[in-house]
């Protein structure tokens, strides 16, 4: 389901799955239960065992689709690179690395209205911070 699904109605789609699943799983044994009553317990074991293989036949070649296997794991929407975005920029946003504070704030507001998340740089410790020499700092401020 995550590879025939689009990414974003991937939620939906496995809803749907489970729904017929507990339909499934509901209403077989009535099913069973009738045609043992009318047939014997023989042939309704027969039945069950003869639709057990038919399905899996009709699964066995989705085992050699090269679609099908590991899905690939895309990193989280905050971290994901816009296809307007300057690739270099995003990185050094992410990786924590001083960026033009006006620059990052139209990206973000891009990002918001394209409904996607904002960039949140990554906060380095105090220890990296204060080898970048934040003594300087205090003389502008």
């Amino acid at each position: 389901l995550g590879v025939i699904a689009p990414i974003d109605k991937i939620g939906y789609v496995q809803g749907l799955n489970n729904a017929a699943m507990n339909f499934g799983m509901a209403i077989a044994p009535w099913l069973f239960g009738m045609l043992a009553d009318a047939s014997g317990t023989v042939i309704a074991i027969s039945v069950g065992i003869g639709i057990s293989f038919l399905a899996a036949a009709i699964n066995l070649p989705l085992t050699c689709d090269s679609r099908f296997g590991r899905v690939k794991e895309l990193p989280p929407p905050s971290r994901r690179i816009l296809s307007n975005e300057d690739p270099e920029f995003v990185e050094k946003v992410l990786a924590g690395e001083l960026v033009d504070q006006e620059s990052l704030m139209l990206v973000n507001f891009e990002r918001l209205k394209a409904g996607s998340k904002p960039l949140i740089p990554k906060v380095k410790p105090y220890s990296v911070d204060k080898e970048f020499g934040l003594e300087h700092l205090h003389e502008y401020a």
